[in-house]
């Protein structure tokens, strides 16, 4: 069999030895059971006879999101290989049925004692019902689904494998189906890497909508607050006026008409120091310095200040 040593623009691998060169496919871009994009083959779709194989490699986009590869079959049977390695898979012609046969390379296979040449898991699974789930946790395995007429969708963990070197190679198998009407096989391959987008409507709205509860919630502390900084202080005002209230004081009164005869010792001196009148000048207030040196009472400062209430001059009335 004659190969070709490299692969053409948008394929990738190694053709030779039996080996095939894989179509490219980026994530979220579906492509028919021909090879090429949907957006080409959706008027008039090539379909896949009994026999005939097609190759593609997936290769992820992100890093760290699980990435899906789902498989429709719209008409026909398929079997679905798959592995990391570009080198797994040798597609042989089988010149006695005129098909095309896949098989494993050498080197993925087993040793005389039973033992496995690589450190590959090898995974075969039979397809079943409208849709068909599987998940793989090993990094490297081989896998096979037989027989498959409707959905199959692989899911590859990233914190099972590493998706920033590993690319994800398929085979893709018409088989003769049990309908004879039916032999031809349709339908797509795609891949996706769902990521949790947001939408900014959503968002401003429950931002909003906290935002100003937390306002209201502030507006009704700072009430609740203030309220209660005016009744501390009304307390304390009323502390505060009974403490003054209960003050000791005395009281002198001092005759002003009383012309007592002086002491030679003694030092009388009165003379006021202010006069305000009130807004109407009935009643004047007049501050007065009284010292007097003879007072044994007041020992500790000769000099106080001393409020007289002066009333009017009415006949009757002493200052």
């Amino acid at each position: 069999m004659v190969q070709c040593s490299k692969c053409k623009e948008g394929y990738l691998g190694t053709p030779t030895s039996g080996h095939q060169c894989y179509k490219q496919m980026s994530v979220d871009s579906k492509m028919c059971f021909d090879a090429k994009p949907i957006d080409e083959c959706k008027s008039k779709p090539k379909p896949l006879h009994p026999g005939e194989v097609v190759f593609f490699v997936i290769q992820p986009r992100f890093m760290n999101v699980d990435i899906r590869i789902i498989i429709d079959v719209t008409q026909g049977k398929l079997n679905v290989f798959m592995s990391t390695h570009d080198d797994t898979y040798v597609a042989n012609p089988n010149f006695t049925t005129g098909l095309t046969d896949i098989d494993i390379d050498g080197q993925y296979g087993h040793w005389d004692n039973g033992t496995l040449k690589s450190k590959d898991i090898y995974l075969e699974k039979q397809a079943y019902g409208l849709r068909t789930y599987i998940t793989i946790l090993q990094p490297k395995t081989i896998l096979l689904v037989k027989h498959l007429q409707d959905r199959l969708v692989i899911t590859l963990p990233e914190e099972y494998h590493s998706l920033e070197n590993t690319r994800f190679f398929l085979v893709l198998q018409s088989i003769e189906p049990t309908d004879s009407d039916k032999k031809v096989s349709y339908g797509i391959v795609f891949s996706r890497q769902d990521q949790l987008h947001i939408d900014l409507f959503v968002f401003f709205s429950v931002f909003f909508s906290c935002f100003f509860l937390f306002l209201a919630a502030c507006v009704v502390a700072w009430k609740a607050k203030q309220a209660a900084d005016v009744r501390r202080a009304r307390r304390r005002h009323v502390v505060e006026m009974l403490h003054m209230a209960k003050r000791p004081f005395a009281s002198i009164t001092l005759n002003l008409n009383a012309r007592p005869k002086p002491k030679k010792t003694a030092h009388y001196d009165l003379r006021p120091i202010a006069i305000e009148p009130t807004g109407n000048f009935e009643i004047k207030y007049i501050a007065l310095s009284i010292s007097d040196s003879s007072m044994d009472l007041l020992y500790l400062n000769p000099s106080y200040i001393r409020f007289l209430h002066i009333l009017p001059d009415v006949p009757g009335n002493q200052n």
